[in-house]
């Protein structure tokens, strides 16, 4: 399988060579929060849509904006992620499982891959376990590397098991398997429990991460991230040509 740079898509859409790449990316992100949405719907989260911009005493997790717009008449802050957000939604509303596909500010994820506004999907969950978020971020890409507009090397991602390792066993060598990397369950200080995972692929790629934080023996909360703009990366050649409208039902892209 092909792993494209960033920024190369353009090259592999021959009927339109002049639309830039940025603007095809455009189109592949919005297919795959498409599929990445019905996905998590399908295993039982329910969607929430975050804000983005606020008064700062709306939004303590948020970092500084600079808005050029006077009729809102205040200062505003940017949310950097829909993780605070879907935590205060799990414990005011009484729901288990949420989920946003949003963007994502936060200068962690600075690379190669990612823009300065990076798409993701990004899950809460409570009274969850390190092996139930896990299962949902394997089924999440999955799906979303599987579908028949979407789909890579299915010798790759179709393999049954994925590998699970320690993160102080991971070679270091290339990877022809996405693998899931773990930290064995640590307690700090506090008496606070805490499980870590993240997916690798290709080798040094994280294409997902979560962790479990155990905070009583009654209460454990789960958080995963689904790196979408990563995703593009991995986008076979061969189907980003055979693709005519990305906006299109799957069932009608296998039929062109």
């Amino acid at each position: 399988m092909e792993v494209l740079p960033a920024g190369s898509l353009g090259q592999h859409w021959p009927e339109k060579p002049e639309v830039p790449s940025h603007i095809l990316t455009s189109f592949l992100l919005a297919r795959l929060r498409s599929i990445a949405t019905a996905s998590a719907t399908k295993l039982g989260y329910r969607e929430f849509e975050p804000y983005y911009i606020s008064t700062p005493l709306q939004n303590r997790d948020s970092g500084p904006v600079s808005v050029s717009f006077e009729g809102w008449g205040s200062s505003l802050s940017l949310a950097i992620s829909p993780a605070p957000q879907l935590l205060q939604t799990l414990l005011e509303t009484g729901e288990h499982r949420v989920f946003a596909v949003g963007r994502c500010f936060s200068s962690a994820y600075r690379d190669g891959f990612s823009s300065a506004e990076e798409l993701t999907l990004v899950a809460r969950q409570i009274d969850t376990s390190i092996e139930e978020v896990i299962c949902f971020s394997e089924t999440i890409l999955r799906d979303l590397l599987q579908e028949g507009d979407t789909a890579v090397s299915r010798v790759t991602w179709g393999a049954d098991q994925w590998p699970q390792v320690p993160v102080a066993a991971m070679p270091s060598k290339e990877i022809d398997t996405p693998r899931i990397e773990w930290l064995p369950e640590a307690r700090e200080d506090d008496g606070i429990h805490h499980a870590i995972f993240r997916i690798i692929y290709p080798q040094g790629i994280v294409v997902a991460e979560g962790d479990v934080t155990e905070w009583s023996s009654h209460v454990r909360i789960g958080g995963v991230t689904v790196h979408l703009e990563r995703l593009v990366a991995l986008l076979s050649p061969t189907r980003l040509a055979a693709i005519r409208d990305l906006g299109a039902p799957t069932e009608r892209l296998r039929r062109a």
